[in-house]
């Protein structure tokens, strides 16, 4: 349905309704205003909205090193990384804190957190707080999967021992 039409239904059914229009464009009709009564609603409540989804982003600026701590090797980048929910914002903040107490690789804990935007130059990083839960799962499942590795390596290097021990029984049989 055009807007002309809607404007034009709404005030042959009695509504209080004001237009209006844009002088840069030739006084085309651009938007619309009505009191919502009930019997309003059921006249617009099939039309499709706009910004149905409105889409907000977050982006998350820090300062990424290299895991060096002498000023002769020592590189920082600034990086961002651009988030769609505030939801995986939190999450990335529990992973910033977890690889603070638990690296997953060299340079993991050799972050630091700049700003945090949700609208261009406005600043919303104290609005979060590490879960501490959410961390020490996160670094409970990051020491699980070490000590999985560690055992590996322990199982594969003791079937190594006795693979050789056996060739060794061989040889003096």
């Amino acid at each position: 349905m055009r807007l002309n039409d809607l404007l034009y239904k709404l005030k042959s059914n009695g509504a209080n309704v004001v237009a209006f229009t844009e002088p840069d464009i030739d006084n085309q009709l651009t938007s619309i205003c009505y009191y919502g009564t009930p019997e309003m609603r059921k006249i617009t409540q099939n039309l499709d909205l706009a910004l149905k989804k409105l889409i907000t982003m977050y982006r998350i600026t820090y300062e990424q090193g290299n895991g060096y701590s002498c000023g002769c090797c020592r590189r920082t980048s600034e990086q961002t990384i651009d988030l769609n929910t505030i939801e995986e914002v939190q999450d990335w903040i529990d992973e910033l804190y977890a690889s603070f107490k638990f690296p997953k690789w060299e340079d993991d804990d050799d972050r630091e957190l700049i700003s945090i935007e949700k609208e261009i130059g406005v600043d919303i990083k104290d609005q979060f707080t590490p879960n501490q839960k959410k961390v020490d799962e996160i670094i409970a499942e990051r020491q699980k999967e070490k000590d999985e590795k560690e055992n590996k390596k322990e199982e594969l290097k003791r079937q190594q021992e006795y693979d050789n021990y056996l060739k060794l029984k061989q040889k003096f049989e």
